[in-house]
């Protein structure tokens, strides 16, 4: 686990180390894919993934701006029930986070703003902003070459 000793001990240098542009999302996302109970390391290819994810959820989150929420189905009022049951549960966020992975997914599969919508505000509820994607990433896991 990293401490502030540690990061002494190795003489980590900033400047020195692979750097990696994030946006505020991807920081809240890599935090939030560990429950906060259990310890974990850092590493620079967690913060790449939280990236890609933080990518792929602002592009289905965009689809909200491009058309009106066309209702609620029975997948939109199950992901709902699964998110506010995982952060009722001990705060468990990784658990959350697979809901609106979920979201995101059948947003970009089917294009409906719904979905899209329904990750957006789940999504503010875990702080994420979740701002429009460029025109340049439409798919970033295809994008990055990872699956995810």
């Amino acid at each position: 686990m990293w401490s502030s000793s540690s990061v002494r001990q190795r003489s980590f240098a900033p400047s020195t180390r692979r750097r990696v542009a994030t946006g505020g999302d991807a920081v809240r996302l890599l935090l939030l894919a560990h429950h906060y109970r259990l310890p974990w390391e850092f590493t620079p290819d967690q913060m790449h993934a939280a990236q890609i994810s933080a990518d792929r959820l602002a592009a289905a989150a965009a689809l909200a701006e491009h058309g009106q929420p066309d209702g609620e189905d029975a997948a939109i009022r199950q992901a709902r029930l699964e998110f506010v049951a995982a952060l009722e549960n001990d705060m468990r966020t990784p658990q959350a986070l697979r809901v609106l992975e979920g979201l995101a997914e059948r947003a970009l599969t089917t294009g409906r703003a719904a979905y899209a919508a329904e990750l957006r505000e789940l999504g503010s509820v875990l702080g994420l902003s979740l701002p429009a994607a460029s025109s340049q990433v439409t798919q970033p896991s295809a994008a990055h070459g990872h699956e995810h």
